[in-house]
C-alpha cells in the first residue's frame, strides 16, 4: 500500500515537472523572438550524425526547431532513442543577461527535479525500467525520457571561437587475459570454415603469448554520436559543452560558428592491436602495451573531434 502511495506522489511530481518544462521552454522561445539580431544571434542546425552533413535552419524552420525547449511528448510508437536533437549556439549580448538568465536557471532547476524524481522512482520500484517508463508515459503521452532529462547549458565568456562537432566516446571495459582469450574463442566458433578463421587463431596465439604485467586488455564498444559545442574565450580558455539543444553564450563579440567536417575517409587502426568482435555493435577487443594506454585514450579523444 505504501508503494502505491509513493508512486501516486511521484506521478503527481511528474505531471508538475512536465507542465513546468513546457511553460519555461515556451517563455525562453518567446523571449528569443523579441530580440533583434544585433543582440541575439541564433544558430540552430539539423545534423546527420552519421554523415556529419549539417544544415543551418532559418525562418519558420528555425522557429520550429526552438520548440526543443518545450517539447517532451512523442508519437505512440516512438522510442526514447529518437529524442529530438537540434544542436546549436545562441550568442547573446551581456545586456540580455538580466532578462534571460533567471529563466535559464529556472529551466535548469526543473530538469534537475526531473532527474531527481526519476532517481527516486528507481529506488521505489527497484530499478524496473519498464515500470518507470510506463509511469512517465501515463503522466505525459509517450514521454521521451532523454528529452525530459536533457540539460540546457549557458556560459558567460567573450568568444574568440565557436564550433559544433560530433563525438563518439567509446565505452571501455577492462578485462583479464583469460576473459579476452575466452571472447576470442567465441569469435572463432562463429567464423569456423571462413577466411577469418586463420586470422582469429593467430590473434589467440598472440594474446596467449602476452604478459598481463606488460599489456592491458580492453573491450570497447562504439559510443552513440553526440553533438557538442567547442568554444574558446579571448583569454584562450577552451570548453566543450553538450549541444543536443542550443547552448546560450553571453558574449560581447559574436563569432562565426564552425560546422562539423564531412569525413571522406575512415581512419585506419592498427590491425595488430584490435580484433572486431561484432561489426554491427562496434565491439572490439583491444590489446594495449601498459605504457600506451594513455596514448590510446588521447587518440580516441582526437578521433572524436
Amino acid at each position: 500500500m505504501s508503494l502505491r502511495l509513493n508512486v501516486d506522489g511521484i506521478k503527481a511530481d511528474m505531471i508538475s515537472i512536465i507542465s513546468d518544462i513546457k511553460d519555461s521552454g515556451q517563455q525562453i522561445q518567446s523571449m528569443l523572438m523579441q530580440f533583434d539580431e544585433s543582440l541575439c544571434n541564433i544558430i540552430v542546425t539539423d545534423m546527420n550524425f552519421d554523415t556529419r552533413e549539417t544544415t543551418i535552419l532559418n525562418g519558420i524552420e528555425q522557429d520550429s526547431a526552438l520548440h526543443i525547449f518545450s517539447t517532451v511528448s512523442y508519437k505512440k510508437d516512438q522510442d526514447s532513442k529518437e529524442a529530438f536533437r537540434r544542436p546549436g549556439i545562441i550568442q547573446c549580448k551581456p545586456t540580455l543577461k538580466h532578462i534571460l538568465k533567471p529563466e535559464l536557471q529556472r529551466y535548469q532547476s526543473i530538469k534537475a527535479r526531473a532527474i531527481a524524481t526519476n532517481k527516486r522512482l528507481i529506488d521505489e520500484i527497484k530499478g524496473d525500467k519498464n515500470i518507470i517508463k510506463e509511469l512517465w508515459q501515463e503522466s505525459c503521452s509517450m514521454l521521451s525520457l532523454k528529452q525530459a532529462f536533457r540539460q540546457l547549458h549557458f556560459v558567460e565568456t567573450n568568444l574568440s571561437y565557436a564550433g559544433l562537432s560530433i563525438v563518439k566516446k567509446p565505452v571501455v571495459q577492462s578485462l583479464t587475459k583469460s576473459q579476452a582469450i575466452a571472447l576470442l574463442y567465441d569469435k572463432l566458433d562463429s567464423v569456423l570454415g571462413t577466411k577469418a578463421e586463420e586470422k582469429i587463431k593467430q590473434q589467440i596465439a598472440k594474446f596467449k603469448g602476452t604478459s598481463e604485467s606488460r599489456f592491458r586488455f580492453r573491450l570497447a564498444r562504439r559510443g552513440a554520436p553526440r553533438p557538442v559545442l567547442n568554444i574558446r574565450s579571448v583569454e584562450g580558455v577552451n570548453k566543450q559543452l553538450m549541444a543536443s539543444m542550443p547552448v546560450f553564450v553571453f558574449t560581447d563579440n559574436f563569432v562565426k560558428v564552425g560546422m562539423p567536417k564531412i569525413r571522406n575517409r575512415v581512419r585506419k587502426s592498427r590491425s595488430d592491436c584490435k580484433v572486431v568482435l561484432n561489426e554491427n555493435k562496434g565491439t572490439e577487443l583491444i590489446l594495449l602495451p601498459a605504457s600506451s594506454e594513455n596514448r590510446f585514450h588521447a587518440a580516441n579523444r582526437q578521433n572524436n573531434k
